[in-house]
């Protein structure tokens, strides 16, 4: 949280990444999720009084986010689902909060999910 929570991360990725590379067998099949979209008036669940001045920004630094994560994912090796992509369109599914999505939303994801580890 706060005004470097983009920075760090940047950094805790980066060190999650090494340590998949130390622990996990090459085999292994990693596949990260994109964010989903939020709300510019987002709130409840992790929207805490302190960072609630970040709300006007908060849905650029999860499109910033996503964009590192893919960059950092695919120069590893592994699989990015980009679920902020598929559900752009589908924004009439976030419940009131913002933040969470509906049993519809929620079906979808779990369609891409598989579909994208039964191609893999």
């Amino acid at each position: 949280y706060g005004k470097a929570s983009v920075e760090m991360y940047k950094e805790n990725l980066d060190k999650l990444y090494q340590r998949f590379k130390e622990c996990l067998p090459e085999e292994c099949l990693v596949l990260w999720n994109a964010t989903l979209p939020i709300s510019k008036d987002a709130k409840g669940g992790f929207i805490i009084p302190e960072i609630e001045f970040m709300n006007s920004t908060l849905r650029l630094d999860v499109l910033e986010a996503n964009f590192y994560a893919r960059q950092i994912i695919f120069s590893n090796g592994y699989d990015f689902l980009d679920l902020h992509y598929y559900l752009r369109g589908q924004l009439q599914r976030r419940v009131g909060d913002g933040i969470h999505w509906d049993i519809t939303a929620h079906r979808r994801i779990t369609n891409l999910i598989l579909t994208h580890l039964a191609e893999a």
